[in-house]
């Protein structure tokens, strides 16, 4: 018979109660420690934390792993309009050509605005990026807080700590419900008359 070596793929606590921590969420593997990578996701949608194990491999980035953002600030805005103001434009306004004209017209415009509004590649970071389209800006904000008050309630866990976290974990979970609703009902009043209108 095979002789099977396994072995515990998780050394962290995956359940905290006040100032009880247990790990009672196991993954067993017969994979050496040095093939895998594993660990603990702290969330609060449950009283369990996440599990997770990946065996060794190259990683892929996922699709919508960057953003690509233009910094329009008022110090911008007036470098822009500075800019234009600027520009000497008879080219194009002595042009009869509407065609020739437009081209002249777009090209000093793009060149400033690529040139004081320059796409910048940022990594996205759902803490600060929305990835639906009925997560306000508000929202995010108060995501943050919320796993904040989680955090300190799991290093500091106390009465206080505790109740503050759970009031505020409560009190976003039903804006949240509230903006999600809001949002699918708009969009469904929009596309009341357009039954083939593709969901956004």
């Amino acid at each position: 018979m095979a002789l099977f070596l396994l072995t515990e793929a998780i050394y962290k606590a995956t359940r905290v109660q006040g100032t009880s921590f247990g790990l009672i969420d196991h993954i067993i593997t017969n994979h050496t420690t040095n093939d895998i990578i594993s660990g603990v996701v702290v969330d609060d949608i449950s009283d369990h934390f996440f599990t997770y194990i990946v065996h060794d491999m190259p990683s892929k980035p996922t699709v919508n792993e960057f953003l690509f953002k233009r910094n329009f600030n008022l110090n911008n805005i007036q470098r822009f309009k500075q800019a234009l103001s600027n520009e000497t434009w008879n080219d194009v306004t002595d042009d009869n050509n509407v065609n020739s004209s437009y081209d002249k017209f777009w090209k000093k415009f793009s060149l400033h605005y690529n040139a004081i509004f320059p796409l910048k590649k940022i990594k996205r970071n759902i803490n600060l990026h929305k990835i639906n389209n009925f997560m306000t800006q508000g929202l995010l904000i108060s995501r943050m807080t919320k796993n904040n008050l989680h955090k300190a309630a799991l290093v500091n866990p106390n009465d206080l700590t505790i109740h503050l976290f759970k009031s505020y974990r409560n009190l976003y979970n039903k804006l949240l419900r509230k903006s999600k609703n809001l949002y699918f009902e708009t969009e469904l009043n929009l596309s009341k008359k357009n039954p083939k209108k593709p969901g956004t």
